[in-house]
């Protein structure tokens, strides 16, 4: 079973390292998808199946994080905010018809964070605005996950 916690390491620190990066994110997100499957296979009991899809899933995320080995720069960073503004975008629509105080409070610090971010590109703090932009988008991304979970 420590397989899956390890794997979802893996997959979130690539999460974290290619933000900004559109088709490395895309590769992330496989990555995520194939751990699912992983973790569906070992519930059926299908425990070979699992290790090798989950070790799959861990070699697509090392390689979407190889295949990124430029530096941060300014339009990364705008690219990373423009993802995550989409995001919440989507949550703020989704929140309309909620009246769920812990999932506006989560919109609420998503907002504050992508702020911050922008406040820490205007400083020229790339690294710094980048990891801001991807806690609001991490956010975010929970919150709609709750609302998903909670809806059926």
């Amino acid at each position: 079973r420590l397989f899956d916690p390890v794997s979802r390491v893996v997959i979130a620190r690539a999460r974290s390292a290619t933000a900004g990066d559109n088709d490395a994110r895309h590769r992330i997100e496989e990555a995520a998808r194939t751990q699912t499957t992983a973790r569906n296979r070992l519930e059926q009991g299908q425990a070979g199946a699992a290790m090798r899809l989950t070790e799959q899933a861990r070699e697509m995320a090392r390689d979407a994080v190889r295949g990124i080995d430029r530096p941060v720069d300014a339009e990364s960073v705008r690219a990373a905010l423009a993802n995550t503004d989409q995001e919440l975008r989507r949550l703020a629509d989704a929140l309309e018809d909620s009246d769920d105080a812990q999932l506006h409070g989560m919109y609420e610090r998503a907002t504050r964070r992508q702020q911050e971010a922008r406040r820490a590109l205007e400083n020229n703090r790339l690294r710094r605005a980048l990891a801001l932009t991807k806690v609001a988008r991490d956010l975010a991304g929970n919150a709609l996950r709750q609302m998903e979970k909670a809806n059926g």
